[in-house]
């Protein structure tokens, strides 16, 4: 999108919602596509983070990822934001490219380095079936990292980072003291948020809705001052809780029964505590979940295994019925899995 655009999106948050003057006002950006002028115009709307989607700074990989930008674009676009004053730049990277091995990744990494960003989020390739890598490994034409090697790559790239000064606060994300972003830390809490445009979703008071998804066809709706959501749920009290343990589970620091027991008081702290103790006993016992006082976390060597061990939690609404010794749970039992998930 156009700077003009989204600087007349912004001028309308702030007439229409309010924006707080130490807000994060993150963008994205392509960097073959990234220009001078873009920039600057956005960052006099009031942007002051930046995330590069990069990727990759090996020009094989880039092209086996279908990227449109090469590994020279990539550092002139930090270049450039750098040059324009961007104080919070984040880049992405991907790890597990097909071919890759664990020297191309440790290149890769200490190139990263050099360019000093704020945050970094660094994610393993995942191979979604209906695309052209998931038919390719369909056919057994794609030479991916196995498992092993995988779980290598993330163990460097959690060393790596630690010893440069990068904070892991979640599980694919790094950053140096201040910089967390503002906007995921909202998602893995499950607070509120608000989505504008085609396909967004939103989330507030236990509703989520997803808005037309066809750009025409939502412009269409706009200007008929139709109905924008195409997808609506009302969430009960305990598929929240669920969700709220597998996305704040993501972060190093956990999950707070404090925390859970003030925002779901019709369930209770005791209760969601004793119903995660006896859904997670197994992991415990292997070291995959940890408790403190106060709260539950990933233990480090679930990091590898972190999908199984968080599906887990879609059956806590399920434990807590079975487990409800007053019935207030009841109406949920039997159906609570097919009803919500």
């Amino acid at each position: 999108m156009a700077a003009p655009y989204l600087t007349n999106l912004l001028d309308l948050a702030r007439e229409c919602l309010g924006i707080l003057p130490q807000a994060e006002i993150s963008a994205e950006a392509n960097p073959g596509s990234l220009t001078e002028q873009w920039l600057t115009t956005m960052q006099r709307a009031g942007l002051n983070r930046l995330s590069l989607g990069i990727q990759s700074l090996n020009d094989r990989e880039l092209r086996v990822l279908g990227r449109v930008h090469t590994r020279q674009e990539a550092l002139d676009a930090v270049a450039l934001a750098r040059r324009c004053g961007v104080a919070d730049l984040n880049l992405d990277l991907i790890f597990g490219v097909p071919g890759q091995a664990l020297p191309d990744l440790r290149q890769n990494l200490e190139e990263l380095l050099v360019l000093e960003p704020e945050h970094l989020a660094l994610y393993g390739l995942i191979v979604e079936p209906e695309t052209p890598f998931g038919r390719l490994a369909a056919r057994g034409r794609l030479d991916l990292p196995d498992d092993d090697l995988q779980a290598e790559m993330y163990d460097l790239v959690c060393s790596r980072l630690a010893l440069a000064g990068y904070e892991r606060y979640e599980i694919s994300n790094f950053a140096r003291h201040g910089h967390r972003c503002h906007h995921n830390q909202l998602y893995w809490r499950n607070a509120p948020y608000l989505g504008v445009g085609p396909g967004a979703v939103s989330y507030a008071n236990g509703w989520r809705g997803t808005r037309v998804r066809n750009p025409s066809q939502y412009i269409r709706h706009v200007e008929a001052e139709c109905e924008l959501y195409v997808e609506c749920e009302r969430l009960s009290d305990l598929a929240r809780l669920a969700e709220s343990f597998v996305l704040g589970l993501r972060t190093m620091e956990g999950v707070d029964f404090n925390e859970m027991g003030m925002r779901f008081p019709q369930i209770g702290r005791l209760q969601i505590e004793s119903a995660v103790r006896a859904l997670v006993a197994d992991f415990t016992a292997a070291g995959l979940v940890e408790f403190t006082e106060s709260r539950v976390r990933l233990g480090p060597s679930a990091v590898f295994v972190s999908s199984g061990v968080l599906e887990r939690f879609l059956s806590l609404p399920e434990q807590i019925a079975c487990s409800d010794g007053q019935g207030v749970f009841s109406e949920y039992r039997g159906a609570v899995m097919e009803e919500q998930y």
